[in-house]
């Protein structure tokens, strides 16, 4: 998993959420309560989508549309190789690994972050206190604008450079891996929009937005890339996702096979959740275009390889590249509660220049964009069967 700045992340655990023998429960989830409503753009990445506003959210500030609610995904798992579940009452429950339909609902855990913006934080419901950080697309805007923005885009819609990539693959279809799709962000009048292709898990039957417009799956929606609001947990510096974000992941991406083949992570998708605009990384090629990194995989070396192709260096300033890995096996906890050895390799030209090893999350600066990155796990710990995520 690629970072671009300095964040951690994560899903909340069940301890966080309901609290156990090891684990106090966040007082701010204690206050706002355990359940989620989620995005728009969650409903059209595939999530399950609970129409009954019985179970909706209970604060008000999100209207009977944007308060509905679905299941969403732990970081913990339920003592029988499943994932621990938050589905929509709000209590625990437990669902499988490869199902598309859960919510990702991160939360963030940075002590920098927390003192950067925790100032900027304002009272929300029931005495909790939220704050905006970073940006996402998240609900669909309204008809007018909806007829607006596809007129723009026949015209020739201005692009922002950036993009979102989600799961193409449909909701009940268990058994294959990650289908990247990518859509292009548009600008128009300070606005910024993402043009979805619906891919829901209503099989093919209308499902209504927050917009009050009814949908099919392949129906083409614009929603608008708004800041990201989460609750703050001032006792631990915990920030949490109000809504879920999107959807239609399994929580294991790819099948991991007997040799324990290398697994992306579940939040690979939405790296560009939080990001800094004068920090963010942005490499380009000869005709201006923005290069983003091949990811390739290699169940036989159990390796995962970032590489950066087309950089076009006259053009390109020195930029700080941050790169975080979170190794997750098995059951175990993520990232620097795991303690299993990570090695990566950097390459310049194919000829490598560094090499670090550690039983924490790695991270490094690098000055140089034209770059591989090999990453891979020790298999002298990683045992057969064992879960391994990116």
């Amino acid at each position: 998993m690629i970072k671009m700045n300095n964040q951690n992340l994560t899903l909340l655990s069940e301890g966080q959420i309901w609290g156990n023998s090891s684990e106090n429960q966040l007082e701010v989830l204690r206050k706002y309560g355990t359940k989620a409503a989620i995005s728009d753009l969650c409903v059209l990445t595939g999530s399950y989508l609970c129409e009954d506003t019985d179970y909706n959210v209970s604060d008000s500030r999100l209207n009977n549309l944007k308060g509905r609610t679905s299941w969403f995904w732990t970081r913990s798992d339920d003592n029988d190789n499943d994932v621990r579940a938050v589905i929509v009452s709000g209590y625990r429950s437990y669902r499988y690994r490869y199902e598309r339909c859960g919510a990702v609902r991160p939360a963030l855990q940075s002590s920098a972050i927390y003192s950067q913006i925790s100032p900027n934080k304002v009272r929300g419901y029931n005495d909790t206190y939220e704050v905006e950080y970073g940006e996402y697309p998240q609900y669909a805007v309204d008809d007018r604008m909806q007829r607006i923005l596809e007129s723009e885009l026949n015209r020739g819609l201005n692009k922002t450079g950036r993009n979102y990539t989600f799961d193409s693959t449909k909701y009940d279809d268990y058994d294959t891996g990650f289908k990247g799709i990518t859509y292009d962000e548009y600008e128009y009048q300070g606005r910024k929009f993402i043009r979805v292709k619906a891919n829901s898990d209503f099989d093919g039957g209308r499902f209504e937005l927050s917009n009050g417009i009814e949908y099919r799956d392949g129906d083409f929606v614009w929603v608008e890339v708004s800041p990201v609001k989460w609750l703050v947990d001032d006792r631990t510096g915990t920030l949490i996702s109000k809504i879920g974000l999107v959807s239609g992941i399994r929580y294991l991406d790819l099948r991991v096979d007997s040799n324990g083949t290398i697994c992306h992570g579940i939040l690979k998708c939405y790296k560009s959740i939080v990001t800094n605009k004068e920090n963010e990384l942005k490499l380009y090629d000869i005709d201006g275009n923005e290069v983003l990194p091949v990811v390739t995989l290699d169940s036989n070396t159990r390796s995962i390889s970032f590489v950066y192709n087309k950089v076009y260096k006259p053009v390109q300033n020195v930029t700080t590249l941050r790169i975080y890995i979170t190794l997750q096996v098995g059951t175990q906890y993520l990232a620097d509660q795991l303690f299993k050895p990570n090695l990566i390799s950097i390459y310049y030209n194919g000829i490598e220049q560094n090499n670090y090893d550690s039983e924490k999350v790695v991270w490094m600066l690098l000055n140089e964009p034209n770059m591989n990155i090999d990453k891979n796990v020790n298999d002298t710990i990683v045992q057969n069967g064992d879960v391994v995520e990116y």
